[in-house]
């Protein structure tokens, strides 16, 4: 069995508003193109295809983050109810992740209890950075407690970082090497913020084996280790929290970030994640952990296995239909 948890959807009713709210401020998303939910037949014959036998459905950038807070909050209750349509129709293929306007708390609270209490979502999108805030500086504590309390997993979705989308950008920066580093910044941030402190029960999965964090999770104990603002709020080193995390394997499916990410947290944390439909070499991903040559048991933890524990409730009711 194969459950990829990063797999992404648009309804054409919420790009349509976005690009509206853009038109009228005169930013930069009118332009961007978005590869639109067309049905969900379309979905499940490439999920065939693929060999993906469920997806976690979530919302990918710009999600529901504006400075127009009645928007925001209109816009996460029209995704959630469709992606919650889709998880209902069609319950052996899909599970469906919350978004929550983190701009108002109060208003982000209501969404997720009602996302969990009455459309039977599981887990949260939370971006990297929301409108240029990391999550540490908001006041995002009542969320992270409610978030908490509900065992709910945390999915950080990576953001351009604030003014990085305004450059000039020839080579496509943003997203191969911005979206990733935001990632680090924002997990990093969170850690020396003593997030994961005061909420040692949370459930993270970060996307593209979590950017550059593995690879410098070094430098990042150094840092604690030199600087007193970075330690004041621990107890731990910075370590010991990255290896609670989970790391899915969106476009990092290549031996070397494996193999940095192994290191760091072991197989029992590397979950397998695609990034569809803005990468769509889902095959080569499958292929890149094959090729790894693992023990049949650890290579089903990667596909399934960490993945089932992740989404305990919704994934237990597919399994029990198959």
């Amino acid at each position: 069995m194969r459950i990829d948890v990063h797999s992404h959807f648009y309804p054409s009713e919420y790009v349509e508003a976005i690009r509206r709210f853009d038109a009228e401020k005169g930013s930069k998303i009118t332009g961007v193109n978005f590869p639109l939910w067309n049905s969900t037949e379309e979905r499940i014959s490439w999920m065939d295809a693929a060999g993906v036998d469920v997806a976690v459905l979530s919302l990918s950038a710009p999600n529901v983050y504006f400075d127009d807070h009645a928007l925001s909050l209109e816009l996460a209750q029209m995704t959630n109810d469709f992606v919650s349509e889709i998880v209902r129709k069609h319950h052996d293929r899909f599970v469906g992740m919350a978004s929550v306007p983190l701009g108002n708390t109060d208003a982000a609270l209501s969404e997720l209890r009602r996302c969990v209490g009455e459309l039977g979502l599981r887990g949260v999108v939370v971006g990297s950075n929301i409108n240029g805030s990391y999550p540490d500086t908001l006041a995002l504590e009542p969320l992270f407690a409610e978030i908490e309390r509900l065992r709910q997993p945390i999915f950080i979705h990576p953001m351009v970082p604030a003014g990085c989308g305004q450059r000039v950008d020839k080579y496509k920066l943003a997203a191969i090497l911005y979206l990733p580093f935001d990632t680090t910044i924002c997990v990093t941030r969170m850690i020396y913020a003593g997030v994961f402190e005061r909420y040692p029960s949370l459930d993270m999965i970060l996307p593209h084996l979590g950017g550059t964090l593995p690879f410098l999770s070094t430098r990042i104990d150094l840092g604690a280790k030199s600087y007193r603002e970075c330690r004041e709020h621990l107890s731990k080193p910075p370590r010991d929290y990255l290896k609670r995390f989970y790391y899915d394997t969106a476009v990092s499916y290549g031996r070397p970030p494996l193999a940095c990410t192994e290191e760091l947290v072991g197989m029992e944390q590397i979950i397998f994640g695609s990034d569809y439909p803005f990468q769509r070499s889902v095959t080569e991903t499958i292929a890149g952990i094959e090729a790894l040559r693992l023990a049949p048991e650890v290579q089903e933890r990667i596909f399934s296995g960490n993945a089932r524990k992740l989404f305990q409730a919704g994934i237990e009711q597919i399994m029990s239909e198959r």
